[in-house]
This record gives C-alpha cells, sequence and structure tokens, in this order.
C-alpha cells in the first residue's frame, strides 16, 4: 500500500509540474490563445500518459470533488494535494533558475487591470468554468457508462475552452496548483481569491450537481440491473431440463425401438451379470431368458417415458423409431432407402 501511495504521488507531480510549466511559459506571449492550446494539450497528454496509474487529477479542485463524491479517501487526497503543490513549486523554481522572478510573477492569473472585472467575479467565473471541469471529469471518468478511451480528450478541451473563454479576464487559472507555484516562487498574492477558491468552489457544486441530480439514479439502476439478471445457477438449473431431457428420451427410444424391431440389440452376458442374473453357457439355452429380460426394459423404459415429461411440466416429443435395416426388406425396395 505505502508503494501504491508513492508511485500515484509522483504521477501526480509530475502530471501538475508540466502543466505548471508550459502554463508560466506560455503566458509570456500576452496572448490568451496559445496559452489555452498549450495547457489542453498538456493536459490531454499527461492525462493519457498517468491517467491510469494515478486517475490523472494533477489538480486540487479535481481531488476536492472526488473526494467529496467517497472516489478517494482522506489520506489519498492529502497525499494527491501535498504532491500537486510541491509539483507546481519545482516548476516555478525551473523557471525561476533558467528565465527571471519576474517572468515566474507574471505567470501567476489574476484578474485583469484595466477594471474590467473584479475579484469577486473573476471568482464567479472560475468557479463556473471549473464546473464544466470537473462535470467533464465525473461524466467521463468517474461514470462507467462511458468509453474510457475519451476521457484525455474531455478533460483537455474542457482546460483549452475554458482559458480561452475567460483567460483574458480572470487569467484562466482552473487550477489552484498551477497557480500556487509561481505565486510562491514569484510573490504575487494579488488574484489568490479568484484562483484559489473559485476553482475548488466550482468543483463543490460540480460535486453536487452530479452526485445529487446527473448520476442520482446510477446506484439504483445498477440494483435493478442485478436483481433481474438470474443467478447462473439458477438459469442452470432452469433450463437443464428442457434443453437435456428430449435429447435423452429420444436416444432411450431409438435404442429400444431398434432392439424391439430390428432384433439388433441383444443383452450382452456382462450386463446381464451386471444386472444380477448369470451369463448363459449356451445362447439357444438362454433364449427365453433373453425375451424375458428384453420385456422387462421395454416396460421400464416405458414408465420411465411416461414420468419425465410429467415431471418437467411439458411433453416431450418422441421421435419415430428407425427404419428396419436393408436385409429386412424386399430386393425390389432395397435401392429406395439407398437414395
Amino acid at each position: 500500500m505505502p508503494h501504491m501511495w508513492v508511485r500515484n504521488a509522483v504521477a501526480e507531480g509530475i502530471g501538475t509540474f508540466a502543466l505548471t510549466l508550459v502554463a508560466v511559459l506560455s503566458m509570456t506571449s500576452n496572448q490568451v490563445a496559445p496559452y489555452a492550446l498549450a495547457q489542453g494539450l498538456t493536459v490531454l497528454v499527461m492525462v493519457a500518459a498517468l491517467g491510469h496509474v494515478c486517475g490523472g487529477h494533477f489538480n486540487p479542485a479535481v481531488t476536492l470533488a472526488l473526494f467529496l463524491g467517497k472516489r478517494i479517501d482522506v489520506v489519498g487526497a492529502t497525499i494527491y494535494w501535498a504532491a500537486q503543490l510541491i509539483g507546481g513549486i519545482v516548476a516555478a523554481l525551473v523557471v525561476l533558475f533558467t528565465t527571471s522572478r519576474d517572468l515566474v510573477a507574471s505567470g501567476v492569473p489574476g484578474p485583469a487591470s484595466g477594471g474590467e472585472i473584479n475579484v469577486v467575479g473573476a471568482l464567479v467565473l472560475e468557479a463556473f468554468v471549473v464546473v464544466v471541469l470537473v462535470l467533464a471529469v465525473f461524466g467521463t471518468i468517474v461514470d462507467p457508462r462511458a468509453p474510457l478511451s475519451v476521457y484525455p480528450f474531455a478533460v483537455g478541451l474542457a482546460y483549452a475552452g475554458g482559458i480561452l473563454a475567460i483567460g483574458d479576464l480572470t487569467g484562466g487559472a482552473l487550477n489552484p496548483a498551477r497557480a500556487f507555484g509561481p505565486a510562491v516562487v514569484g510573490g504575487e498574492w494579488s488574484g489568490i481569491a479568484s484562483w484559489l477558491v473559485g476553482p475548488l468552489l466550482g468543483a463543490a457544486i460540480a460535486w453536487l450537481i452530479y452526485e445529487f441530480v446527473i448520476g442520482a439514479d446510477d446506484d439504483t439502476a445498477a440494483a435493478d440491473v442485478d436483481e433481474a439478471e438470474p443467478e447462473p445457477a439458477a438459469v442452470a438449473s432452469a433450463t437443464a431440463p428442457a434443453s437435456m431431457t428430449a435429447p435423452a428420451m429420444g436416444a432411450a427410444t431409438v435404442s429400444s425401438g431398434a432392439g424391439e424391431e430390428a432384433g439388433t440389440r441383444p443383452q450382452s452376458a456382462t450386463e446381464k451379470v451386471a444386472d444380477g442374473g448369470t451369463a448363459p453357457e449356451d445362447p439357444g439355452e438362454g433364449g427365453d431368458a433373453n425375451e424375458a429380460d428384453h420385456a422387462d426394459h421395454a416396460e421400464a423404459d416405458a414408465a420411465e417415458e411416461a414420468e419425465q415429461p410429467a415431471s418437467s411440466g411439458r411433453e416431450a416429443k418422441q421421435p419415430p423409431p428407425p427404419p428396419s435395416e436393408n436385409q429386412d426388406l424386399p430386393p425390389e425396395h432395397r435401392g429406395l432407402l439407398d437414395q
């Protein structure tokens, strides 16, 4: 178990590191489109590469929503949050060592400086965009009805579309860890309400919508399906008499009919001994005994055939007895059977 958490934490840290590094570097162009495209593609690639290892959260808001939905426990959520924040800080440190502190500080998202929107408005917009993002996560990763191959594209496109929509107004954080690292290293905390409170609030709202509205009937539907489907053992016991009784009875009828009409089913000495009799020394001396045994077997077979349809609740159709062999037919009729 500890090894699994270490593996998951490393995967979450790597994914958040890549996401933060690309975000800070792509914001140097001061254009939203390159930033949105870079974020969407990075998320798509990281979720496809590491989603099967750790789930591909790479975002404290996503982890919070899954924690509220009881898809991860408190220990796992705490480990994920720590790994995500550390990954963001390490990415900001890499940018600091390779460029400058001012560039790191410029990578911290915040409300537009022109006065088009205030902190409260930025918080609300971030929350609504994260609602869409987390619903995409729930609908493609959590919901078992969705194909697994689609979720990297759904999550990546949700990031790209959300940043394109609000990037000019709020900076398009959508991820507290992606903004936390540059804020710690660059010392820029002016927009903390929008990039920290907004995404976490949006994650909680998305969980409420999915848990009590969209996915409210999932457990009930699954229970109904389980009740509607009979157990395999019950199916086997219910279908076995119907599928096996008729062939067995047909085989008994064919063998008894062939023995009676064609006289080709004499009882062997071994069978007679197994039935409690004695093997005759001379076939001629045991002729009467053979006829009596044949009569007893015929009566027993007839009794079993009469009882089996009654016990199974349906009348089994008996195949007609086979025709006599060619040597019992007149010479002029033998060619008919050969045809």
